[in-house]
């Protein structure tokens, strides 16, 4: 069998972060849906929605709840 050459393939998009979340049911059917609608891939849908947010991250509210824990007492030894 002759060997096949190489048609290059699609160029890189440089060095990727695997990173992976959980939307709430809801938000991740509107996002497949931006996707279908772009032509995109999901990965690159999430992508770009991450870049813009991103961009307006002080518009986050701030909450913290690691700060605001006290200790609980710890009265008996196991």
């Amino acid at each position: 069998m002759p060997k096949r050459e190489a048609h290059g393939g699609r160029p890189s998009k440089g060095a990727r972060d695997t990173m992976v979340t959980r939307l709430p049911a809801n938000e991740g059917a509107a996002v497949r849906q931006l996707a279908v609608d772009l032509d995109w891939s999901y990965s690159d849908t999430l992508a770009a929605l991450i870049r813009l947010g991103m961009q307006h991250r002080e518009q986050l509210p701030i909450t913290s709840t690691s700060h605001d824990q006290e200790e609980l007492p710890l009265n008996k030894a196991s």
